[in-house]
């Protein structure tokens, strides 16, 4: 930062994949910038070609560098909180980075002219067919064909890996979804299919996909019927509603004879004539 105006004159980025945490900084008077704090990284970048890499006694780091690299995920971690201190020099000259030829500033922007065969990838210096592993991305390579100060799409990229959510993923890895510190869901539909899609997560062919769900309840077997399928409402119809006809009574047996009837059969006379006084 400028001391006068506070405004921003150089950035770098520093760190590595695990946990990393600057407690303090100090500037010396001859400029140099002091840092401590500790990490479980296992390799601290810091910026140009400084580079930190912790061995720990009695795990197994198996490359020769002491660290041990995994796909698909950000470069290993430590197994206990280390603790660092690192001296950022500013006092000294300049180092032109090995991989550049000239740099000339056009409107205040830095114009490096890069080696051929080479990449200049956040002002790190990288040998064609380099990949981004220390940054857990070993699907990402150098490739000054294609450019020179962007990673590219390495030639496993669309074969046998997807590059999905800034992370290389192996062909038939799943999507997890992590809820909480201690809660992590695995989705069991979307996965990591690089013939299908390189850069998007692909659905398993028994399964639907559920709009705007996370795991585990993004995905809908094909053989379930929709939640909201229509159903015939049931219509209650009130005893005495004037719309409704009353069933027809009854059929009473032809042999039943009313009272009426029966007092009518009483009252009438004999109509049959007796020829006998």
């Amino acid at each position: 930062l400028d001391a006068d105006t506070g405004r921003g004159e150089y950035a770098m980025h520093s760190g590595g994949v695990g946990k990393d945490r600057p407690y303090d900084a100090v500037g010396s008077p001859e400029g140099d910038i002091y840092i401590v704090g500790y990490t479980q990284s296992a390799v601290i970048n810091w910026g140009g070609a400084l580079m930190t890499k912790i061995t720990e006694e009695g795990e197994d780091q198996n490359d020769d560098a002491g660290t041990a690299f995994q796909m698909g995920k950000v470069s290993s971690s430590t197994s206990e909180y280390q603790f660092f201190a690192v001296k950022l020099s500013t006092s000294e000259d300049a180092v032109m980075p090995w991989c550049m030829e000239s740099c000339s500033l056009q409107e205040n922007v830095a114009n490096p002219i890069i080696k051929g065969d080479t990449c200049l990838i956040d002002n790190v210096c990288y040998d064609s067919g380099a990949t981004a592993e220390l940054f857990g991305r070993p699907c990402l390579v150098c490739n000054p064909g294609l450019t020179q100060t962007e990673w590219s799409f390495g030639p496993t990229v669309g074969v046998q890996d997807c590059f999905i959510g800034n992370i290389c993923r192996e062909d038939g890895e799943f999507l997890t979804y992590r809820e909480s510190r201690r809660v992590t869901h695995t989705s069991l539909c979307q996965l990591c299919d690089p013939l299908e899609s390189s850069t998007e997560w692909s659905v398993g062919s028994d399964y639907l996909l559920v709009e705007g769900e996370f795991p585990p309840n993004d995905c809908a077997n094909v053989t379930d019927p929709p939640e909201d399928s229509p159903i015939d409402p049931v219509v209650e119809v009130s005893p005495t509603d004037p719309t409704v006809t009353s069933p027809d009574p009854p059929m009473t047996s032809n042999n039943t004879v009313s009272e009426e009837d029966s007092s009518l059969n009483e009252a009438t006379p004999n109509n049959s004539t007796d020829s006998n006084p």
